[in-house]
């Protein structure tokens, strides 16, 4: 009965979804820059940025939360149902928001702001 409810069937599409988004922007991420954003070969060190972005908002988001609930600011539900929506809300709208970036900046910036937003996750 578990695995049937419908809170746990939610949980599962949701780590799918936050699982795909993330190994599809890392797989494809330096061929979308290159040949989409027109970022140079030599350039591409840039498609590093992100998980560097993505690491250090990590280990600031865990502090962060460890903070309010051992302060008793949140409940444990309350910071890990608003870190989970962030992630799962900012991503996808980084995601959509490149579909129509203008420039190599614009498009390294969502990059950058899409792995930082699935540390909160």
């Amino acid at each position: 009965q578990l695995a049937t409810s419908a809170p746990v069937l939610a949980i599962c599409a949701a780590h799918f979804g936050n699982n795909w988004t993330v190994y599809m922007l890392t797989a494809w991420m330096p061929t979308y820059l290159h040949e989409v954003a027109g970022v140079p070969m030599g350039a591409l060190w840039i498609s590093a940025l992100p998980l560097l972005a993505q690491g250090l908002v990590g280990l600031a988001v865990g502090c962060l939360a460890d903070a309010a609930i051992a302060q008793r600011a949140c409940s444990v539900s309350t910071v890990r149902f608003g870190c989970t929506g962030v992630s799962l809300l900012g991503q996808a709208l980084c995601v959509l928001a490149l579909a129509v970036a203008d420039s190599q900046r614009s498009a390294v910036g969502l990059l950058i702001l899409a792995f930082a937003l699935t540390a909160f996750g």
